[in-house]
């Protein structure tokens, strides 16, 4: 993977040519509370890519339970069949640990659903890119499957530095890797910062964006504006394929060829409607 299909976020530092990068997909406004379906979707991700879960986080009554995922399974399950008790609010799931302890994202996959209140931050899916098919591949064949479970939602797909790890990204966390100054990261975390004072209101019912990415998950919130005195479904079309997509008519994907991304970003910055520059 060469190095400039990240060059569509100019705000990420200046990465060298080893640097690990990952197929990372987003959803956020999810709806349906967690339950065995979600389970069942993240084992499903990990036999598609020939991957194993292997470590298990979730998150009952405000405390992280972590362990080997066999093992918590079907302690995790028991807690779903009585959500409310347990106050479930989230789930993580690992394959086997491969990069080096200081990594971010120090394994091959890594899946996290988030249901548990009014965040920016929902729902994730990252697996890196030495196990995943091309990204648009991915995109899709990942995308229809939470739909059927989580329903419209709004999100977005890309290759990301596993060394910034999806999953600090996804909470809007500035990370600074072993050896890397503030300095070098400053536009980096200024554009997390303004994601993360903006981005929690409901962003998948008010059309608004992260980002502007090469696959960007949209609902009919997105398409019911004018934008600059432009249909927005007509504007997107200037900058890429739009297509409806998946279990629901309200559900769309924007697919914007990476030389075209800086314009697009840049139109939608000016109509306001990219939250990590407001």
């Amino acid at each position: 993977m060469k190095m400039d299909q990240i060059a569509f976020l100019p705000f990420l530092p200046t990465f060298q040519s080893e640097t690990r990068l990952v197929a990372n997909l987003m959803f956020y406004g999810l709806e349906r509370p967690l339950s065995r379906d979600w389970v069942q979707l993240i084992e499903q991700q990990f036999v598609r890519y020939s991957l194993e879960p292997q470590e298990l986080c979730y998150t009952a009554h405000s405390k992280d339970k972590s362990g080997d995922y066999s093992s918590l399974k079907s302690e995790l399950e028991d807690a779903l069949s009585c959500n409310a008790k347990y106050e479930l609010k989230s789930i993580r799931v690992r394959s086997k640990a491969v990069a080096p302890e200081d990594g971010f994202l120090p394994c091959d996959m890594e899946i996290s659903v988030d249901t548990g209140g009014p965040t920016h931050a929902r729902g994730s899916i990252s697996v890196s890119i030495d196990k995943a098919p091309d990204l648009e591949e991915f995109a899709t064949q990942t995308s229809h499957d939470v739909s059927r479970i989580g329903g419209c939602y709004y999100g977005h797909s890309s290759l990301f530095p596993a060394i910034l790890g999806p999953e600090y990204y996804l909470g809007s966390v500035g990370t600074i890797p072993k050896g890397w100054s503030f300095i070098s990261t400053r536009a980096y975390t200024k554009r997390l910062t303004a994601w993360r004072d903006h981005g929690a209101n409901r962003i998948s019912l008010n059309g608004y964006f992260r980002e502007v990415f090469p696959y960007n998950f949209l609902t009919k919130h997105h398409l019911n504006q004018r934008i600059l005195g432009k249909p927005a479904a007509d504007l997107f079309k200037e900058f890429g394929t739009l297509e409806e997509f998946g279990a629901s008519a309200s559900q769309y994907v924007w697919k914007v060829p990476l030389v075209l991304i800086p314009k697009a970003r840049e139109v939608l910055e000016e109509a306001n409607l990219v939250l990590s520059a407001r």
